[in-house]
């Protein structure tokens, strides 16, 4: 080998032999370069760090601190655009004219559904005219208002009963036996087909936790644009068994903004004993928004606004929707209360 060669190579083996040669010494301290790794490891002495990587050596400081959050969103701020955050307000906050707002309370706007429901805080109710949300000021306010928290109330077994009936409503099949129950032929063979399901049992003992003591099983067909009228026949059962089922038709006329026609199940719950809920009473539903799909009615007794139940009405053949109020009257056959 040449002897330029020989010394070169002796040169390169001293300096990856030796770890204190004159080369490492001139890196891996503060602002001195990064050493490389035949120089030693790691490449910067302890407490420094490299920045940036591969140029200089210097002391870690904290990391940067995250840029303010957007003043957009809270109460009274302006809303935030879509680029910054969906959705534009924070919870229990509406959109106005580009700022948010509160809603819900007394003279406030009504919250929309995409917000929150109820639209109004308890004790209150919707302007439907103004969108507002003002103290029930006539009798029917505040029937509206009672209507609106028993319905916040009793959504949980609405819900129950909508999930148990309901698949025996979304079924065409059963349109017959629905027309049948409509028309009252017989109160003991539809209490024998109605009880003979498992789904009814549960039903029953969750309603006799909450204090009702009648489940009415019928079948309702009318219609209504504004004004309307529905015809409703079925059994009326007692939830604990000891009373037979017994008839029953009412005829139901309402107003209001509702639209809707064909054939429904309705499952009601009365807190009267089975034989004991004919009558006249006042219905007002349909603009609730608690449940998951049904139409709900809160029913009150006509003389002394005392609440007597609710209905849960789940369509067959049916189309519509609305808020509603009007009058039931119901007849019990054969059964004495």
């Amino acid at each position: 080998m040449p002897r330029a060669l020989l010394s070169l190579a002796l040169g390169v083996l001293l300096t990856l032999l030796l770890p204190q040669s004159a080369a490492a010494q001139s890196c891996g301290a503060e602002n001195q370069r990064p050493c490389k790794i035949w120089e030693r490891v790691p490449s910067c002495n302890a407490g420094l760090v490299e920045r940036p990587i591969g140029v200089r050596c210097v002391r870690q400081t904290t990391a940067a601190p995250r840029p303010a959050a957007p003043s957009c969103g809270a109460s009274g701020q302006r809303a935030c655009t879509v680029v910054e955050r969906i959705p534009s307000c924070n919870a229990n906050l509406i959109e106005v004219s580009g700022r948010c707002e509160p809603c819900g309370a007394e003279g406030q706007r009504a919250c929309p559904v995409t917000v929150r429901v109820p639209s109004c805080n308890a004790g209150l109710i919707e302007d439907l005219a103004r969108g507002r949300c003002i103290k029930p000021t006539t009798g029917f306010d505040r029937l509206r208002a009672d209507a609106e928290a028993w319905a916040r109330r009793i959504a949980p077994l609405a819900d129950d009963i909508y999930f148990a009936f309901g698949p025996m409503a979304s079924s065409a099949a059963n349109v017959r036996l629905i027309y049948e129950l409509s028309q009252v032929r017989n109160a003991a063979e539809m209490q024998r087909v109605v009880e003979s399901q498992r789904r009814t049992q549960l039903i029953y003992e969750a309603l006799r936790r909450s204090g009702f003591s009648t489940m009415t099983v019928g079948g309702s067909f009318g219609g209504s644009v504004g004004y309307g009228r529905f015809v409703e026949g079925g059994v009326s059962l007692d939830v604990t068994r000891r009373a037979p089922g017994v008839a029953y038709a009412a005829d139901f006329e309402s107003g209001g903004l509702q639209v809707s026609s064909g054939l429904e199940l309705v499952v009601s719950a009365f807190q009267d004993r089975n034989a004991c809920i004919g009558g006249r009473a006042i219905g007002i539903g349909g603009s609730f928004d608690v449940g998951q799909g049904y139409g709900l009615i809160m029913w009150f007794d006509f003389s002394n606004d005392r609440f007597l139940g609710f209905s849960v009405n789940m369509g067959l053949l049916s189309v519509g929707g609305g808020g509603f109020a009007g009058e039931s009257r119901t007849q019990v056959f054969n059964a004495r209360c």
